[in-house]
């Protein structure tokens, strides 16, 4: 049927990953509840009126850190310097890798399974998931938004991962923790899934027939 995606049992030649939330614990909450001294309501206001997630999109889209932070503070002047945190202590955002998914990741690349990224992310911080996540070596390809001015779920950049892997649709699994973004990669002709834990996407792969642990042998924390 068009727009389902691939058939689930199909084993696929390729699984591509999402990033945030699928392999690392990116908040930004992990950041501004240290910073506002644990003011849940105060974080909470700053990401939905002063950095909101349509601003962050931006980011995301390629726009220039200097010039996102600098029209944010022109616009909220009190809030300066925690806008200017969103820059300065990106790091802080993570609060560490989603070890159960990193684990069935290390095991598809270490069997011979092709393995992909597809995220949604800023362009100048790319440098940063080098260091901090060696995993990020594992991977064939990785194509990062910010590089190309695209985000999912567009589906040119869906197409730009395909033409980069050499794969069609029909013979990726896509893990995305996003409804919109697996479906418009359904859309596509993916074998899409939602992530909902290390455990449960460990039984995705083994039902597609994709060589990991059984999945209550891996960590479900997320």
């Amino acid at each position: 049927m068009p727009g389902s995606g691939a058939a689930a049992g199909a084993t696929p030649a390729a699984v591509v990953f999402d990033l945030g939330n699928v392999l690392v614990d990116w908040d930004p909450r992990n950041l501004y509840l240290d910073l506002f001294a644990g003011d849940s309501a105060a974080v909470e206001h700053f990401l939905r009126e002063v950095c909101p997630p349509e601003w962050h999109r931006e980011l995301d889209r390629g726009r220039p850190w200097a010039e996102a932070i600098a029209e944010r503070a022109a616009l909220f002047p009190h809030w300066r310097d925690a806008i200017g945190a969103y820059h300065a202590r990106w790091d802080q955002m993570f609060a560490g890798e989603i070890t159960g998914s990193v684990a069935l990741l290390r095991t598809l690349h270490a069997r011979g399974v092709p393995v992909h990224a597809l995220s949604n992310y800023p362009v100048e911080p790319v440098d940063f998931l080098y260091r901090r996540f060696e995993w990020m070596a594992l991977f064939g390809t990785v194509v990062i938004s910010g590089r190309l001015g695209l985000v999912k779920p567009d589906p040119a950049i869906y197409r730009h991962l395909l033409d980069e892997i050499g794969e069609p649709a029909s013979r990726c699994m896509f893990i995305d923790d996003r409804t919109d973004n697996v479906a418009a990669a359904r859309a596509l002709g993916f074998d899409a899934v939602v992530f909902d834990g290390a455990g449960a996407l460990a039984g995705a792969l083994r039902a597609r027939g994709l060589p990991v642990a059984d999945p209550r042998d891996v960590n479900r924390s997320t």
